[in-house]
């Protein structure tokens, strides 16, 4: 049986879903990332949590992926945070993620950026706010 390139899973603990990754992400793999990210907004969490921490390669499409889900995140009120490596920020940058949100723990390579509601104190008119590395954004 050959070795799974990339991984998800999907836990829900309260109101929150969290997707952890691993592997590597790419056109061949990204519906695995798409069924995971559409199961974690299936029960209607408070809280989205993406793990990228332990993905070593991430194409453009995850990057496209992840700016869906803001959109969809922003419509149904839902916080998404998101962990990643350096390889899947660099990748970031490069779709327009929104950098303005991403703070990164540059000894670690990893940075969380959370997608908070507007109305919330200490949020940007776009609704944004960064969280420290290691940290949510309450």
């Amino acid at each position: 049986m050959p070795e799974l390139l990339f991984t998800t899973t999907v836990n829900h603990e309260h109101n929150s879903s969290i997707v952890h990754c691993s592997g590597e992400l790419d056109i061949s793999t990204s519906q695995l990332l798409a069924d995971a990210l559409e199961e974690a907004l299936g029960r209607s969490p408070a809280i989205v949590h993406v793990d990228l921490r332990n993905t070593t390669f991430f194409a453009a499409v995850g990057g496209d992926l992840l700016l869906d889900l803001v959109t969809r995140c922003r419509e149904k009120s839902i916080d998404l945070h998101v962990s990643a490596s350096g390889q899947v920020r660099r990748v970031l940058d490069l779709v327009d993620f929104p950098t303005d949100v991403i703070r990164g723990e540059t000894s670690h390579h990893r940075f969380t950026v959370a997608l908070h509601r507007g109305h919330r104190a200490g949020t940007s008119s776009a609704g944004w706010r960064a969280a420290e590395p290691g940290t949510t954004a309450e």
